[in-house]
């Protein structure tokens, strides 16, 4: 459904070219020296035709554009989930002290010597950098010495191309100790290192944030972003957006500029979508943000500074006819692409009570007498971004079970998914048990309706589904599913049977169980 828009978009932009071009065409048979009559006709019938279907697809968007508008006007406003109240009241709570994101910075280089070397030394002087890597894409030049020499740690990449430096650089990146976030650029000297600032000012906010270069009053007049390349860029990004289509934002993060090679990015993030950045061409930039918004990353563009560039272009900038052919190759990818990885991943499915929260023993508490088990937030962030579904299962928390109420459940459930977002993860699903501990109810045992409800919320076959519970009766219901089971035992536990159930002692145990059977067998098995 997601590349229908974009086809349909480019069948609409093609029709308009040929209505276009039938008009002095059927003009210049009107002036052959023969009967050209039927010809014409027939010309003038095709543009007619096309005139009609273009004006009634373009009535039919303004009526579909109204009701949008007549719906949201007379549906109630959605409150924010508990979730959101979380983020907004983030920056007072006790558990959150300020902290200041450490940048690693990577430039991208390839015969740009001085300018590489300026770049190293203007990003040394941000505040937030703690390394300058520069990735030397096989510069015949002194690029690798200048840049070593002005303090930037340089690594070669043998196979030439952009998107290959910039994996390889990626990559090198989230091995650096304490980096937070990962900002990545060129060192041609077009962007400008003091805008890493505005950078961190989003990156507490989302996940990844691309420059723009379409802004007036930021841009150099006499850099390579004339006319051609504005517009070209404008209009393969509306694709990138159709793709994505939100009716009331027009696509995600107002993307304007798909080809800006300065953009930051969270670390947790970065290794939530690293294995699937496989694009060694002038096209990394948009597949960088296809496979962030394939693997729903929250995305953001921001204005940028843009000055001429130092030397001459060799990527897309270098003639028109190799900016065509790179936005050719963007336009098709953005139309064919499509997520390898994502589809082959299980579906995880927690037991809340036991395994990610228990009864207060320590001071921190998490809400009346809960707290996180050690470890488990962690591990629930760590499964997420490795491409896994995270669905959270559990009992309501009623006074009945000994929880606090049904708010505080919903409490709790807010306080992981807040925390496990701000570890560069999401919680995809949570579903509740609301029965008190004295009715009788099948959420987990003998029918796991509890299990059967959080697949539906992911879209997810059973079969592909991982149960981790410290409840045996209910990994046995769990595994007569389908289900993959974990069982986190203690002494004083015993499995009901042992149909396809594996031992850990906690969540994260468990996690390296899931995480080592794909290395071992393929994401298929566990």
């Amino acid at each position: 459904m997601k590349s229908v828009r974009v086809n349909l978009v480019l069948a609409a932009v093609l029709l308009a070219i040929l209505g276009a071009v039938l008009h002095p065409l059927a003009l210049l048979m009107g002036l052959a020296p023969f009967d050209t009559r039927p010809f014409v006709a027939i010309l003038e019938a095709i543009r007619t035709a096309i005139a009609n279907l273009l004006g009634w697809g373009l009535f039919s968007l303004v009526v579909i554009m109204l009701a949008y508008v007549i719906r949201g006007r007379l549906s109630e406003p959605q409150r924010d989930s508990a979730m959101e109240k979380w983020f907004r009241d983030v920056n007072s709570h006790p558990d959150f002290p300020p902290h200041r994101d450490r940048v690693v910075v990577v430039i991208t280089a390839y015969n740009d010597a001085a300018a590489t070397a300026q770049a190293v030394r203007d990003f040394k002087r941000q505040p937030a950098v703690i390394k300058v890597l520069v990735i030397d894409n096989n510069s015949t030049d002194q690029t690798a010495e200048l840049a070593a020499a002005a303090g930037g740690t340089v690594i070669r990449e043998p196979r030439q191309g952009y998107g290959y430096a910039c994996i390889r650089g990626l990559s090198e990146a989230t091995k650096v100790p304490g980096a937070d976030v990962i900002v990545l650029t060129e060192g041609d000297g077009t962007f400008v290192a003091e805008d890493i600032a505005k950078f961190l000012a989003y990156t507490s906010h989302a996940d990844l944030v691309v420059g723009n270069r379409v802004v007036r009053g930021l841009v150099d007049g006499d850099s390579q972003m004339d006319y051609f390349f504005t517009w070209g860029n404008m209009a393969v990004a509306m694709l990138l957006r159709l793709r994505f289509w939100d009716a009331r934002f027009l696509g995600p993060g107002g993307l304007s500029d798909v080809g800006c090679t300065y953009r930051a990015i969270r670390r947790a993030a970065l290794e939530r979508i690293l294995p699937d950045l496989g694009v060694g061409g002038n096209h990394f930039s948009p597949h960088m943000i296809l496979v962030a918004l394939f693997s729903d990353l929250s995305v953001v563009e921001i204005p940028v500074r843009f000055r001429r560039r130092v030397g001459k272009s060799k990527g897309a900038s270098q003639s028109l006819s190799q900016g065509f052919k790179v936005g050719l190759a963007m336009i098709w990818h953005i139309m064919t692409f499509s997520p390898h990885s994502a589809a082959t991943k299980r579906g995880i499915i927690v037991d809340r009570d036991g395994v990610l929260v228990r009864r207060q023993r320590t001071r921190g508490h998490l809400h009346s007498g809960f707290e996180f088990v050690p470890g488990a937030i962690e591990s629930l962030a760590t499964l997420s971004r490795h491409g896994h579904k995270v669905a959270v299962v559990g009992s309501d928390l009623t006074p009945e079970n000994g929880g606090a109420s049904s708010q505080g459940a919903q409490a709790v459930d807010a306080r992981i998914a807040a925390e496990v977002a701000r570890m560069g993860g999401q919680v995809d699903a949570f579903v509740l048990c609301g029965h008190a501990a004295s009715e009788e109810c099948s959420c987990r045992f003998p029918t796991p309706r509890l299990v059967i409800k959080a697949t539906q919320r992911l879209q997810l076959d059973p079969a592909r589904a991982i149960t981790v519970s410290n409840r045996p009766a209910f990994l046995d219901a769990a595994a007569g599913l389908g289900c993959t089971t974990i069982l986190i035992a203690d002494d004083t536990q015993q499995r009901v049977s042992d149909i396809r159930a594996a031992d850990a002692e906690d969540l994260v145990g468990a996690v390296e169980l899931v995480l080592a059977g794909e290395s071992e067998s393929g994401p298929s098995e566990l």
